[in-house]
């Protein structure tokens, strides 16, 4: 009896013009956001003839700078670690009966869940998938209303502080990155029980941002902060664009099946994405991550239920650990 595994899956590639090199990632271009003027520091200001005001808020930017981007980092890296693995046999296995093919699964099975069956010693699976990910949002706040406060930096040669030092400078940053991501996977049955999978995700990263920094004076008569510019300007105004591709975190898959009968079937699956990706380019997510899940698949007449659940590991900036049900 001879078997078939049909693949209902549409092949899609990453279209993208082609650019010139750019050799700044996509995080340094983000880093550009704290960066008026051209003092070569963040928060860069106007040099006073009589005082030097232009580094009083550099160091509270400098620290306070890396902590934002890194982040923002953390952010879109945690997004880019939620990029689905598509299921190893979300297919349809057919059968030569008397001359006829005849479905021997109910179910297809999930796309992004599994199915504790296994592809069978010798069988192979191909299948392409595409995600995306665009990021709206930071813990709550949405990315075109985030709004940063930075301080003087304090002035130790008098008592108490001076009325300049109550002077702060509000950045206004909107953050627009999204992700694209072409997954091509091949599975093979090791044995009647166990698969072996590999995914590799061709990543398209862009990055379109602007903020905007405002002195706000609180110091009585002439202002003493200005942003280095030609006219003196108590705001300033910087933008960054970009866009990257390449290869993501690839991954690697092991499913065995535990135990299996007419109407049910237990398995066990462990799966892991290695740091391939770039995380300066947002292509990867700067960390390793694992899953383990144990699956449940059953058959009640024409119902065929499946369930997944397990726990996860994601490290990089924002390390995590979840539990996981499907």
């Amino acid at each position: 009896m001879r078997r078939f595994l049909v693949i209902p899956t549409v092949l899609t590639l990453l279209v993208a013009p082609v650019q010139p090199v750019n050799a700044q990632s996509l995080a340094s271009q983000l880093e550009e956001l704290l960066l008026f003027g051209d003092c070569g520091g963040r928060l860069c200001l106007l040099l006073d003839p009589l005082n030097n005001h232009a580094e009083h808020y550099t160091a509270d930017a400098a620290a306070a700078g890396d902590l934002v981007i890194g982040f923002l980092q953390g952010a879109i890296g945690l997004s880019l670690g939620n990029l689905p693995f598509a299921s190893a046999n979300s297919g349809t296995l057919l059968t030569v009966q008397d001359g006829n093919l005849v479905q021997t699964q109910v179910s297809g099975g999930p796309f992004y869940a599994e199915r504790a069956l296994t592809l069978g010693k010798g069988r192979f699976f191909l299948s392409a998938n595409v995600s995306g990910v665009s990021l709206s949002e930071v813990r709550g706040v949405p990315t075109d209303e985030m709004v940063f406060t930075f301080t003087h930096e304090d002035d130790n040669t008098v008592f108490g502080d001076r009325d300049v030092e109550n002077d702060l400078i509000n950045v206004n940053m909107t953050l627009d990155v999204s992700v694209v991501a072409a997954s091509f996977m091949a599975a093979y049955g090791v044995s009647d029980r166990v698969d072996l999978a590999v995914q590799i995700p061709v990543v398209r990263a862009s990055l379109d941002a602007s903020s905007q920094g405002f002195v706000d004076e609180n110091t009585p008569g002439s202002g003493n902060h200005r942003f280095f510019d030609t006219s003196g300007s108590v705001s300033s105004v910087s933008r960054v664009t970009g866009s990257k591709t390449g290869i993501g975190d690839i991954g690697v898959r092991l499913k065995a099946n535990v135990y299996s009968s007419d109407n049910f079937e237990l398995g066990l699956l462990g799966d892991a994405r290695l740091p391939t990706g770039s995380e300066d380019d947002f292509l990867g997510s700067g960390g390793t991550a694992v899953r383990a899940l144990g699956l449940v698949s059953g058959r009640i007449g024409t119902f065929a239920p499946h369930l997944n659940t397990g726990i996860a590991r994601v490290g990089g900036l924002a390390p995590r650990t979840s539990f996981l049900s499907a």
